[in-house]
């Protein structure tokens, strides 16, 4: 990976993080259905878009432990994001009966 990529995806990192630290106080099950939204089509987009240009380019060493490591972090992403959208459907109901 070249510094203006590692530039790229820390920001997307460190933004997300950083949301999700602001929705520790008060999170609401919109808030939590977004976030999971967000980490799921990231986590799962990457995955796929490597794929899928690596199909037509052949640039991506598939033996690379590093290969394997990074989309295991976008798996990681997208599995912590349907993990998040289930926390918020089991919020809806509570929701609901509260007001």
């Amino acid at each position: 990976m070249d510094v203006f990529h590692a530039h790229v995806y820390s920001g997307i990192f460190f933004s997300g993080t950083a949301v999700l630290l602001g929705l520790r106080q008060r999170v609401s099950p919109q808030d939590l259905t977004m976030a999971g939204l967000l980490q799921t089509v990231l986590g799962r987009g990457a995955i796929w878009a490597t794929w899928s240009v690596d199909q037509a380019a052949k640039r991506v060493d598939w033996s690379a432990g590093g290969t394997w490591l990074w989309l295991a972090l976008f798996g990681g992403m997208a599995l912590a994001g349907l993990v998040t959208l289930a926390q918020a459907r089991r919020c809806r109901p509570a929701a609901a009966e509260g007001g």
